[in-house]
């Protein structure tokens, strides 16, 4: 057992366990909002947040940061000295920036680094922010990020950095002792969104059955579909190694269940620019036709499309309509994805990610039959 003793050694002791303790009333409304944005249990000890968990790790995405910051700017708005320039208010769809930005978030996912960045950008009394010993708050991130959120699972660690034989080697323990081996579903989740499918191949032959691929669920309640739909790139791969261990009935039943934003995986990969081929795979898994999948919309009552068409990913859009999306559908907010992608076209670059270009939403405006204008026009209807 001497690899799982080696990992053992990067695991928080006692004594930096305190050290890493959440501190001030700032860290504690930070942890209050990302329990409450990734429906996480406190009294969970796997779920115990300290100044080294980061966001992204735990299942965070766009939508958990837009939930996480529309949390932490209630309970901040209710300090009389915060700054207004870094409260600026966020619209329904996050697409308001500033300090408490969604983007802002998934850029410093670890919640020592998110609080150093809020405590130097918001006017916060020192009361919140001043912290009286242990951890500095300029210590190396990657040196906290080193010692792993996942101090309470070794297996999460592991398949983090997607050393999948020393997952072999732990498990192998298990079954020399005939003890029935931990099934940890944030471990298999983790494995699809990072696309380890050395390590998910091993967690599933040893740890995981069939019938309970179906129930697994990461944070807001996505399943692997929707966990491997967050990662393009490596989707494919994913989906191959859960197709040859998972029954044609569960992947159907995946790729129509919905998580707590009410998306199906089909969303997530709009969201995440997926290729035409990704599409078409994961279309074909599902017993559902192709339209019912394509128009499915969301808990902002948003299709596929809608997602494509805000997030800027042309290729995905332009497959979508090939698909039988439908374009003339309005969201929640009275928009269809055209309406959308001329908004992004035309509003303020604060309001759009940093460092992209009006044009990308213009062209995507122009495929869905808009203008393609970047410039507003008077007496637009």
């Amino acid at each position: 057992m001497l690899i799982a003793e080696k990992m053992t050694n990067l695991r928080v002791g006692e004594e930096d366990e305190n050290d890493l303790c959440l501190e001030t009333p700032l860290d504690f409304a930070i942890a209050d909002a990302w329990r409450l944005a990734l429906n996480l249990d406190a009294s969970d000890g796997k779920s115990v947040l300290r100044l080294n968990s980061n966001f992204l790790f735990m299942g965070g995405d766009s939508l958990g940061a837009l939930s996480a910051v529309r949390k932490l700017r209630e309970t901040l708005s209710q300090i009389p000295t915060i700054s207004p320039s870094g409260m600026d208010g966020i619209g329904i769809f996050g697409e308001d920036f500033g300090a408490l930005s969604p983007h802002e978030l998934l850029q410093r996912p670890v919640l020592l680094t998110f609080a150093s960045h809020l405590a130097s950008t918001l006017n916060l009394p020192k009361s919140w922010t001043e912290r009286k010993g242990g951890i500095s708050e300029k210590r190396d991130s990657t040196v906290v990020e080193a010692r792993s959120e996942y101090e309470l699972s070794l297996i999460r660690l592991l398949v983090k950095s997607n050393q999948f034989k020393a997952i072999e080697a732990i498990l192998k323990v298990y079954e020399s002792e005939e003890r029935s081996p931990p099934r940890d579903d944030a471990a298999v989740c983790l494995a699809c969104q990072l696309g380890h499918t050395e390590s998910l191949d091993i967690l599933i032959k040893m740890s995981v059955f069939e019938s309970e691929l179906e129930h697994c669920r990461g944070a807001r309640n996505a399943n692997l579909l929707h966990c491997a739909a967050r990662n393009p790139a490596k989707a494919g791969k994913v989906l191959a190694i859960l197709a040859k261990n998972c029954s044609e009935s569960v992947l159907a039943k995946l790729m129509q269940s919905k998580d707590d934003d009410g998306q199906i995986p089909l969303h997530a990969l709009a969201r995440f620019g997926a290729s035409r081929s990704l599409i078409n795979d994961f279309l074909l898994i599902s017993k559902k036709s192709g339209k019912d999948l394509i128009n499915a919309r969301d808990g902002f009552e948003r299709t596929p499309l809608h997602w494509a068409s805000v997030n800027g990913n042309k290729n995905t859009l332009c497959a979508l309509l090939e698909f039988g999306a439908d374009k003339s559908l309005k969201d929640g907010n009275g928009e269809t994805s055209l309406d959308a992608a001329e908004r992004r076209a035309l509003c303020a670059s604060s309001e759009r990610i940093p460092g992209e270009r009006p044009s990308k939403w213009a062209d995507i405006a122009t495929v869905l039959g808009g203008s393609g204008s970047t410039k507003h026009l008077k007496g637009k209807k």
